[in-house]
């Protein structure tokens, strides 16, 4: 409780005004974009205005054929699982294979002993 007291106390009051109109949940008094750029919170009471958007947004205009191509079709989940376990493995062989011991001497058993 001490530490949101305190948290409080440090929040300015142009703050706790600019946030409580964009949390309004009334659409007609809530506070709106443009009108938040030019808060005096944000712009340090005019001091410090934020760049026009027409100075620094451009349109960009898109094709439909980029359209088409930006969106690619995502594999079956089984896919992707498969391909994940395979990374995890660093294996490209079937992750799902039941691995057996290669039969091999063991340098410090007897016999064939592993």
């Amino acid at each position: 409780m001490l530490l949101f007291s305190l948290l409080r106390a440090q929040i300015s009051d142009e703050l706790k005004e600019l946030i409580s109109r964009m949390l309004d949940k009334n659409p007609e008094t809530r506070i709106t974009v443009p009108e938040i750029k030019v808060h005096p919170w944000l712009t340090k009471g005019g001091e410090e205005p934020l760049p026009l958007e027409e100075e620094h947004c451009t349109v960009v205009e898109v094709t439909e054929e980029e359209v088409k191509n930006s969106v690619k079709t995502i594999p079956s989940l089984p896919a992707v699982i498969l391909v994940k376990a395979m990374l995890r493995k660093r294996s490209f062989g079937n992750p799902f294979e039941v691995q057996t011991r290669r039969e091999e001497r063991s340098m410090s058993a007897p016999g064939n002993l592993l």
